[in-house]
């Protein structure tokens, strides 16, 4: 009996199939009349008893990729009908006659379903029935070689260098580079090449996450890869090559951010430093570059300088006069009058803030600050300055000195400190 397999209706999620490959692997041999067509066709050998003949088939596409599946036929003697017994089954009868019950379904679409009565003769049985499982192989990587490829052009292309040509030649045998010969068991790695694909093909809806996930392990690190590859559009088939080895993982936002509708430089300084007055150092530092929605800022500083100023004044203490004031400010209680003068003579009462202090009377004589009971040197800046985040450098600024209440200490009416 002639037997036809079409391999045309086997399911291949790759591109356009351009190669066939039929192989027996097991059971009583038979000639295959063309190993290369889609179709395979063979005349089912004569056998004694039951017997399982199977095969393999191979499909290539237009890149390379390959796919196998697998196909099982049992044949046995020639039966002109089956007598049904007392008890039978489709699956005793299928199990009986051609050695599984895993054949039922094919069975009765050979033959129908009639009623299984003791006696009854089943006629026109197959004697051969197939049972079709897709199995999934794992097939070793390879390569279809390309009009004008060499071993560099291979290496290049299988492994992102040309440096393991040499190396790529010798562990296939260094067969002759013809047209359309498939390279198979290509290792995955050579010398010091991880094993990462040497390309990755964009499917619909990816996105820089799914793919750092698939290839990395970790969608964490979707930024980083599309910085690393220069942040192409993910257009689903484009294939993304030169993908790095390892990545760092590093996803602070001292390295990466995306902008997003309305930011300004004020609103990212605000939100990475906590401060709008670094603002311009951080528009100098990337380059004045446009704030586009979507676009992937690299390169933010871990840190930014910024300069604060204070008025100089003096905060009123419990039981200060005009002239104690005078004395603390400028060394002598002989301009307190003028100082009340020039301050329009406000209420002395304690906590109050006297600001703008006259140049005249000052005589270039920086601010006071007079230490109270619980001061540290955040809460002096932040009174001072109005940032407690001045504290260290105000601190360092006035030699690291112990703060003792009741003291005056003399500020800078300018401080620059990092952020």
């Amino acid at each position: 009996q002639d037997i036809s397999l079409n391999g045309l209706s086997q399911d291949f999620s790759g591109g356009a199939i351009v190669n066939y490959q039929w192989v027996q692997t097991a059971g009583p041999t038979v000639i295959i009349t063309d190993p290369s067509s889609p179709t395979l066709n063979f005349s089912a050998p004569i056998v004694q008893s039951l017997s399982s003949l199977e095969f393999e088939l191979t499909v290539i596409d237009d890149s390379g990729l390959s796919a196998s599946d697998r196909v099982s036929i049992y044949v046995k003697p020639g039966t002109s009908y089956y007598s049904v017994l007392a008890g039978d089954s489709w699956q005793s009868i299928a199990l009986s006659l051609y050695g599984t019950a895993d054949v039922v379904d094919e069975l009765q679409a050979k033959i129908g379903t009639p009623i299984l009565n003791t006696g009854t003769r089943l006629y026109y049985l197959p004697s051969t029935i197939s049972d079709i499982q897709a199995v999934t192989i794992a097939a070793a990587p390879h390569y279809q070689v390309q009009a004008g490829d060499t071993w560099n052009s291979i290496a290049l292309s299988v492994y992102g260098t040309s440096n393991v040509a040499d190396e790529l030649q010798a562990l296939t045998g260094s067969p002759a580079l013809l047209v359309g010969v498939s390279l198979t068991d290509l290792p995955e790695t050579l010398g010091d090449i991880v094993s990462v694909p040497p390309y990755y093909r964009v499917q619909q809806g990816d996105s820089w996450s799914s793919i750092a996930a698939f290839i990395y392990g970790s969608p964490a690190l979707g930024s980083e890869l599309e910085i690393a590859l220069g942040s192409p559009v993910l257009s689903s088939g484009l294939e993304l090559f030169n993908l790095p080895e390892t990545l760092s993982g590093q996803e602070a936002a001292s390295q990466f951010y995306r902008v997003q509708s309305g930011d300004t430089w004020a609103s990212l300084a605000a939100n990475f430093y906590g401060t709008v007055d670094v603002a311009d150092e951080l528009q100098a530092v990337m380059a004045n570059t446009s704030l586009t929605a979507g676009k992937l800022l690299s390169g933010l500083p871990d840190f930014l300088t910024t300069t604060v100023s204070t008025s100089p004044y003096y905060k009123i203490q419990q039981g200060d006069t005009w002239s104690s004031i005078a004395q603390a400010l400028y060394g002598t209680s002989a301009v307190s009058d003028e100082l009340q003068a020039s301050l329009s003579t406000p209420v002395l009462t304690t906590g109050s803030q006297l600001s703008n202090l006259s140049a005249n009377l000052i005589n270039d004589v920086t601010a006071a600050y007079q230490v109270q009971t619980g001061d540290t040197w955040q809460i002096i800046a932040q009174a001072v300055y109005g940032d407690a985040r001045a504290g260290s450098s105000l601190q360092e600024t006035l030699g690291n000195i112990e703060l003792v209440v009741g003291d005056f200490l003399t500020v800078p009416s300018t401080l620059t400190y990092t952020v």
